[in-house]
């Protein structure tokens, strides 16, 4: 008598399968990538913006709790926007009186004024385009411009923009490459009265 042998099927994998399965998780990691570098665009914006208006707010406190800056007595602090084609951020600066008894100056900006005056008088440095943030515009009563002073003159503190009061100011940020309006841009607006918000 013969036996007979009986050869199981072994189930596998068809290379067809093997390749809709490796295009399937090919196409969920390139979207999850994707996914991670817009947020991260978006999560760098939000803390640019967060620090800015922060440090609007501290040159505010500073300017109310004025005591000697560097020895001096501070005619107030401000803050310095600039926006050109090769980079944009601001500084924020104190102005002193250049001698004890001395008038402080009235114009309350630096402006295009000498940058020596303006790198003695600064307090802080940021440079948007380090951080793959860049100022889409800058925006006094409506009207565009390249920079702009933001003013605090105590012990109110009164507040000027460009030299001027009752004026409001909106500063536009964005990620690198992206346009605006769009999820990767946020303002920070500054009213007549110095109050600072996030839009």
């Amino acid at each position: 008598m013969r036996r007979k042998t009986v050869f199981s099927k072994k189930s596998c994998f068809t290379i067809l399968e093997m390749l809709i399965v490796i295009s399937i998780i090919g196409i969920l990691t390139v979207s999850i990538i994707i996914n991670k570098q817009s947020n991260q665009g978006r999560e760098d914006l939000l803390n640019a913006v967060k620090t800015t208006a922060l440090d609007i707010r501290e040159v505010q406190n500073f300017t109310m709790n004025s005591s000697l800056a560097y020895g001096r007595i501070p005619c107030g602090y401000g803050i310095h926007f600039y926006k050109n084609t090769n980079a944009s951020g601001y500084l924020s600066f104190y102005e002193a009186m250049v001698a004890q008894g001395s008038a402080c100056s009235t114009d309350k900006k630096i402006g295009s004024e000498d940058p020596l005056k303006v790198i003695s008088s600064a307090i802080k440095t940021v440079k948007f385009d380090l951080q793959n943030i860049e100022i889409d515009n800058i925006r006094v009563d409506g009207s565009a411009f390249l920079m702009s002073d933001l003013f605090f003159a105590p012990p109110d503190p009164i507040f000027y923009i460009d030299g001027s009061t009752g004026k409001k100011v909106e500063i536009t940020l964005k990620v690198k490459g992206k346009t605006c309006p769009s999820d990767f841009c946020k303002s920070i607006i500054v009213n007549q009265l110095g109050q600072v918000s996030i839009e």
